[in-house]
């Protein structure tokens, strides 16, 4: 039955609903006690660990007590094991610099391979979930964005220019990619 158990929240207000209950409410078509809501940004100053990027997410969940938590791991982290580099930025606002991208010319394509998890770069993204999802509240839900092949195959090039004008001169070469990249 939902609503058994009263919640306070950081303002010490009591909550209807635990974050859990309020999503299956709302995901059942039924009214909660007011809208799940949450936020989630980058951090970039701590996102080159699995343990700074984990500790950055479970602070801010632990500010603001949101009713769900959406993962926000580095913006590059799908394109770096296959050879996406950059500089890690110090400043909590502003993007890691791209230095350089897996694709530079359409040959390129030819070594986006699947991947292992056991990736460095997958390896320690799967960390930091891990650690995220052991330190959290059972009743938080944790979600995460897949990005979709066409995207991340922009990423490797760094430009929806170069992306297009590959697709135009060998499309076979870049659906071969792209199902590599489905595969990961």
């Amino acid at each position: 039955m939902h609503g058994k158990k009263r919640i306070k929240t950081k303002n010490n207000m009591p909550d209807k609903y635990s974050h859990r209950e309020r999503i299956e409410m709302t995901m059942g078509g039924e009214i909660p006690d007011r809208p799940a809501i949450s936020v989630w940004r980058h951090f970039y100053h701590r996102e080159s660990s699995a343990e700074m990027l984990a500790g950055a997410m479970l602070a801010f969940q632990e500010k603001f007590d949101w009713d769900f938590m959406k993962i926000n791991p580095r913006a590059s982290f799908h394109v770096e094991d296959w050879g996406n580099r950059l500089r890690w930025s110090t400043d909590e606002f502003r993007k890691h610099e791209k230095l350089e991208f897996a694709v530079k010319d359409i040959n390129d394509w030819d070594r986006i391979a699947p991947l292992s998890m056991q990736k460095p770069v997958l390896a320690e993204h799967l960390k930091a979930i891990s650690m995220i999802k052991k330190k959290s509240d059972p009743e938080l839900p944790l979600l995460m964005t897949i990005f979709n092949p066409l995207g991340i195959a922009r990423y490797l090039t760094g430009s929806t220019d170069t992306l297009k004008e590959h697709i135009d001169r060998d499309p076979k070469r870049i659906i071969d990619a792209l199902e590599n990249i489905t595969v990961t």
